[in-house]
């Protein structure tokens, strides 16, 4: 709120009468939401005054007019989504914590709410997101691998939740927004990492839950949610229960524990994994449910039972083998290619795939679970019908920046070529991050080529770590880059 205010103002003073303003309206203390809400609507109008006409907004008028026009965007929300996306450089001490963040594996963490703006999660976790509270309530979701960005995305800064009018429609939708999470917060650990424990919108969530359950169920709750707290000032864990009181009388206890610094949280939560990846579970879990809908069906499913029967007590130990369109799987055996044999194989040319039954049997299923693969490579050699299969069902690439995020399209690289960030810079995952923050004239793709051939060669297990997610994500989308300007060129 200070930026956005020296952004209307231009000097402390004129801010300080406004926070005065408020202050004789609203006590900070009693209702802090409703304080902040109002301030951000008085700063809203003065700076509605400023920002159509000023010469300091000219670049926001440039990049955001139209929805502002069009749409009624209020321009704080435009200045607000500008200034978030443009811290991206990361705090000097917190690089380890982050870094710890990062190696959370794809079979730890189910979900994630968060009130934050800002691209940071998505960009860790290669997550389903939901970018606003419509996409929760209207949207169906599969309780895995997903992100939930209650309060909106700088991506969008209509849904940027900031203002009084914005939290009136909070209080509002908090009902059904409780009910959505509910399955979540019963059969899920609930984790609340930087949260105040008092915070209001999660004591009117919370406290909405607990009136859809027993007394017994409470109980369950109660041990699922976990609140910590920062604290810079202590030095080792510190463990408490802390009650939640309600305004009805009610209260919940929880566990709440304080520490200095979250890397040991992420690295023992590390250690925590279930036994299929989340991204899997949740293409499972979807599939399911679309063929529960369909009244026609479109698919066929063996199913494969042993000759003898078996006991209650037997099925416990069943492994399963699940997916749709099976039959046409059986027909052509259990070898068929991973996503990551066709990465490596765009690269090394190691394998001899048939282009059409490989584009139109086996990058369905797998594009389910990891996306676009690079297909440029097969395409070439491909018959018409199978173009344009390939055409309907996948996005097209007409430029460089159709493969890269907001972060990395607007991060500087500290080379001007890829043969330098092979030679002048340390670590593999550095190297390919400065590669994908080139520009396309900057990129040469034959020196692309060999850094690829030769990262590759060298390490067959480089796209089955899982110490390091970001490097895998950012290294599929060099693969792909690579496969695009390698081979578009016959694809016509």
């Amino acid at each position: 709120m200070d930026y956005l205010a020296t952004l209307t103002y231009g000097n402390k003073f004129e801010y300080g009468a406004v926070k005065t303003k408020v202050a004789e309206k609203i006590d900070k203390i009693y209702d802090y939401n409703k304080y902040m809400t109002t301030l951000c609507d008085y700063i809203s109008a003065d700076l509605n005054k400023v920002w159509f006409t000023s010469e300091k907004f000219k670049e926001s008028r440039e990049m955001f007019g139209t929805i502002v026009l069009n749409d009624d965007v209020p321009p704080i929300k435009v200045e607000i989504s500008k200034y978030i996306d443009s811290k991206k450089e990361v705090v000097e001490n917190m690089s380890s914590e982050l870094d710890s963040l990062r190696n959370l594996t794809s079979k730890t963490i189910a979900g994630i709410i968060t009130t934050n703006y800002d691209e940071l999660l998505e960009e860790i976790f290669d997550y389903e997101v939901y970018r606003t509270q419509e996409d929760l309530l209207f949207q169906k979701n599969y309780g895995a691998a997903e992100i939930f960005k209650i309060h909106g995305c700088i991506t969008d800064p209509d849904t940027i939740m900031i203002n009084s009018k914005d939290y009136e429609k909070i209080e509002k939708q908090n009902k059904y927004i409780a009910s959505k999470l509910l399955t979540m917060f019963v059969e899920h650990p609930i984790i609340f990492i930087g949260y105040g424990i008092n915070d209001i919108y999660i004591k009117s969530i919370l406290f909405d839950i607990t009136q859809c359950l027993i007394s017994s169920q409470i109980t369950q709750l109660e041990k699922r949610l976990i609140f910590i707290s920062w604290d810079s000032e202590i030095k080792d864990i510190r463990e408490s229960t802390h009650n939640i009181n309600f305004e009805d009388g009610s209260s919940i206890s929880i566990s709440r524990f304080i520490v200095s610094n979250f890397t040991d949280v992420y690295e023992q939560l590390a250690e925590i994994t279930s036994k299929y990846p989340l991204k899997l579970v949740r293409t499972f879990r979807k599939d399911l449910y679309e063929l529960t809908l369909s009244e026609a069906p479109t698919e066929k499913i063996m199913v494969n039972l042993p000759e003898e029967k078996l006991a209650d007590d037997d099925y416990k130990d069943i492994e399963y083998v699940l997916g749709f369109g099976v039959v046409e799987l059986a027909k052509r055996g259990y070898l068929t290619p991973t996503a990551r044999d066709i990465f490596y194989d765009v690269v090394l040319n190691n394998e001899n795939y048939e282009p059409n039954s490989l584009l139109i049997n086996t990058f369905p299923e797998l594009s389910k679970m990891y996306g676009d693969l690079p297909r440029f490579k097969y395409l070439k050699d491909a018959k018409e019908e199978t173009r344009e299969f390939i055409s309907s069902k996948y996005n097209d690439y007409t430029k460089f920046n159709d493969f890269l995020n907001s972060n990395l399209i607007n991060r500087s690289s500290s080379v001007n070529s890829v043969a330098e960030a092979f030679n002048e810079i340390e670590g593999t995952r550095n190297q390919i991050l400065n590669i994908l923050s080139l520009e396309e004239s900057q990129i040469d793709c034959e020196e692309l080529e060999s850094y690829l051939f030769n990262l590759l060669s060298n390490n067959s297990k480089l796209l089955d770590s899982r110490e390091n997610v970001t490097l895998k994500t950012n290294l599929r989308k060099l693969i792909r880059i690579y496969d695009w300007l390698k081979f578009s060129e016959f694809d016509s």
